[in-house]
């Protein structure tokens, strides 16, 4: 991302990014493909009415010179589409803390979750989503076993726990 674009007081506001640094977030190729659709669409449709296709792939309902109101979507667009998907509600808000969980449960670095996240240091994102990687430590733990070459770094089995394979707490004495 080169440029931001907000509104205030009901104007559009197009400048640069707060860190003054362009934003490169990974997207899924389906997508890229979906919104490729979405603009051909657009350009077929205002070619058919004879004028001009707007430049944003989400324009404003009311002007289609501008982008569309982000508030305006997660206020009057966004609780009508997920019951019409079949969805339960979650804030559009909501959705970057799912994507940010989702991506460090699937053990990708936190580096990289930082920077899809644009927080400005690890410590922001560790600070926020640091529970959800309960069994960080664990796994940390296991890996220094097996460098140091000791004898398994399988858990060993609780008595009592009904044949699930548990990891067996350390007890001092």
């Amino acid at each position: 991302m080169q440029r931001t674009i907000s509104w205030t007081h009901g104007r559009v506001r197009n400048r640069p990014p707060k860190s003054g640094h362009s934003r490169r977030v990974d997207v899924p190729a389906a997508l890229i493909e979906r919104l490729e659709l979405r603009r051909t669409l657009a350009e077929a449709e205002a070619a058919v009415h004879s004028r001009e296709a707007s430049i944003w792939i989400f324009p404003d309902p009311h002007d289609e010179s501008g982008p569309l109101d982000s508030r305006f979507f997660a206020i009057a667009r966004w609780p009508r589409l997920l019951p019409a998907a079949g969805l339960r509600y979650v804030s559009p808000h909501g959705l970057r803390h799912t994507y940010a969980t989702q991506l460090l449960q699937a053990g990708r670095p936190i580096a990289y979750v930082k920077d899809q996240l644009r927080h400005a240091s690890v410590a922001i994102t560790r600070d926020i989503y640091g529970p959800a990687l309960p069994s960080a430590n664990r796994a940390a733990v296991e890996r220094l076993a097996g460098a140091t070459g000791a004898p398994s770094n399988r858990p060993e089995t609780v008595p009592g726990a009904e044949g699930v394979s548990q990891p067996r707490e350390f007890q001092s004495r």
